[in-house]
């Protein structure tokens, strides 16, 4: 599911009064901190699927650029239930 043009608030009931930065945990990035970072970084710059796709690939520690186009497909199928 991907969101466009949408604006997602917390609940109305919650008692948060502030957020936390998502921080790597023994020294290695999170999910949440890989997210985090890059949505930072790149503001408004990519969708919620290209997010979950960089993601992937900082977490397994894999190169896009040496592996090349076919495995671009491969992991995004994947994520998709396609494969």
């Amino acid at each position: 599911m991907s969101y466009k043009n949408t604006f997602i608030q917390i609940a109305e009931d919650s008692n948060v009064t502030s957020a936390n930065i998502p921080f790597p945990r023994n020294e290695k990035p999170t999910i949440a901190s890989i997210e985090y970072d890059l949505i930072k970084s790149n503001p408004y710059q990519y969708t919620q699927d290209d997010v979950q796709f960089k993601t992937y690939l900082i977490k397994n520690e894999l190169d896009l650029n040496s592996e090349g186009n076919e495995i671009t497909k491969t992991i995004f199928l994947k994520t998709k239930g396609l494969l």
